[in-house]
């Protein structure tokens, strides 16, 4: 790939995750955001609206389309006994009343894939077809953790910590207000395919994080 076709890539790529973290925005407002020119701003718009990935709203608004849905979905078959994705979600927010999502990771970023809403769900910005960096949220902290290379991991104090305890919380960082925990989905051969994680209100997750995270890895066992 050409150093042009890179920058557009990375250029669009970001255009993408703007809109997925902040909701739906004008031309001018995504680039206010990433600090770019808005003609920039609007090839990169119009490009991705041609290809069907985002949908321009009354008043001049962008936002993902449905289409990220669909390749959420295709993420979720391709996953390594995703027949029993249903069952375990259902068993997580039964046993926690909190809401339950499966990530993968996703071109160098993580991608919901799957979720089970619980309690406090119009306040969680990440569903089916959210993509977010690694290192945010619960679910990108673990996969970021299992990511990393070995001279990354000696580096970072953090990821050492996550793997050492097996498991990874956040707070405020993908929604305010919001407090997640995640563990990592192992395969067969011991390599991480995807993060199991709850969410919801900060009070009803600080002070019970090492029971979620025995809750979280007790059901991903079902998945392995």
């Amino acid at each position: 790939m050409s150093g042009d076709s890179q920058r557009v890539l990375r250029n669009a790529t970001q255009v993408v995750e703007t809109l997925a973290d902040s909701g739906a925005l004008t031309v001018a407002e995504i680039a206010e955001q990433l600090h770019a020119p808005r003609t920039t701003i609007h090839r990169l718009v119009e490009g991705l609206s041609n290809g069907g990935y985002i949908d321009q709203w009354p008043g001049g608004q962008f936002a993902l389309s449905g289409q990220w849905l669909g390749l959420a979905d295709a993420a979720r078959k391709n996953l390594p006994r995703g027949d029993r994705l249903d069952p375990v979600l259902t068993s997580i927010v039964k046993r926690t009343q909190l809401t339950a999502f499966v990530s993968v990771p996703h071109r160098g970023e993580m991608l919901c894939v799957e979720w089970l809403p619980g309690s406090g769900i119009d306040l969680l910005n990440y569903r089916p077809g959210s993509i977010l960096p690694l290192r945010r949220g619960a679910a990108g902290r673990v996969l970021a953790a299992y990511e990393a290379g070995a001279y990354e991991l000696e580096q970072d104090q953090e990821l050492q910590a996550i793997r050492a305890r097996g498991y990874a919380i956040s707070e405020g960082d993908v929604t305010p207000g919001i407090a997640a925990v995640g563990v990592p989905i192992f395969a067969p051969r011991g390599s991480v395919y995807g993060a199991l994680s709850v969410g919801g209100l900060e009070g009803d997750i600080i002070g019970r994080i090492a029971e979620l995270a025995d809750v979280l890895v007790e059901e991903t066992a079902r998945l392995h």
